[in-house]
């Protein structure tokens, strides 16, 4: 385990909880770790350093990096195995991808949280999905959960890359609480692309539900909390009921609290 310490030195057990200058929730930082971890990227792009929480993550488990931001805000000589590109991923991201084409690279594994304008996070991914460099890859994009950024993701048009396998613009999505007129931030998008069609993951695009916006949706929620409670009270008031008269086993219903502990109720 690597020796991960907290904002004041103390050593953190598990990374994805320390208390540091990482800039993503608890779960986004485990769901980045455990891609990581099983990748074991030779070569990465991180498009938005800050800090360089993420970087620190990527450049642990990964052989090479590229990182991209539009200003140095970390101790470059604590990673040996990165390159940072300094400026617009706009201007610089392309002409990096051409160098990398050109000599027969890979990028196995890519994190896109630079430009959070919707336009912008588009072409950062776009950029990376129209390159030869990423033929067998995973694209990990942040703040999935911000309506300018995913709706400029919703608008991409899958079917034009062909060697994109799947697409799940809510792989992680955090508590979406209402919280007035702020902008929601946090959720990891996910797209993996196989240009072989063979590594063996799932396909497909994951669809959006539509017709009714986020807050439409935690607010029926909410409403129909009573409705479920009562429900449930019935559900499990019926299994219950023919479990004494026999007609049912012990097990309760899947997804029940119960489960397991009808028999030591009879």
């Amino acid at each position: 385990m690597p020796n991960v310490s907290d904002r004041h030195g103390n050593r953190a057990p598990v990374y994805a909880l320390a208390d540091d200058d990482w800039q993503m929730a608890p779960g986004e930082r485990a769901a980045i770790e455990g891609l990581l971890a099983q990748i074991e990227p030779a070569l990465a792009i991180e498009i938005g350093t800050a800090q360089g929480g993420s970087l620190r993550r990527i450049a642990h488990y990964s052989a090479e990096v590229h990182a991209f931001d539009l200003r140095s805000l970390v101790d470059r000589a604590s990673f040996p195995n990165v390159t940072f590109h300094i400026g617009d991923s706009h201007e610089l991201l392309p002409g990096v991808l051409e160098d990398l084409t050109g000599q027969g690279r890979n990028v196995e594994f890519a994190l896109v949280d630079g430009d959070h304008r919707g336009a912008g996070a588009r072409q950062d991914l776009e950029d990376l999905l129209r390159s030869p460099a990423l033929r067998q890859a995973t694209i990990v994009m942040h703040d999935t959960m911000n309506e300018e950024v995913r709706g400029a993701f919703d608008r991409i048009e899958w079917a034009a890359y062909p060697h994109v396998a799947y697409v799940d613009l809510s792989f992680l999505q955090l508590d979406a609480s209402l919280d007035g007129l702020r902008e929601r931030w946090g959720g990891l998008g996910l797209v993996v692309v196989d240009a072989t069609r063979s590594n063996g993951c799932r396909r497909g695009v994951v669809p959006r539900r539509k017709g009714v916006a986020a807050h439409a949706l935690e607010i029926g929620w909410r409403l129909t909390v009573p409705a479920r409670a009562l429900a449930r009270v019935i559900r499990h008031g019926v299994k219950d009921l023919l479990v004494r008269v026999g007609l049912a086993s012990g097990r309760a219903p899947r997804g029940s609290a119960r489960a397991g502990r009808s028999a030591a109720r009879r």
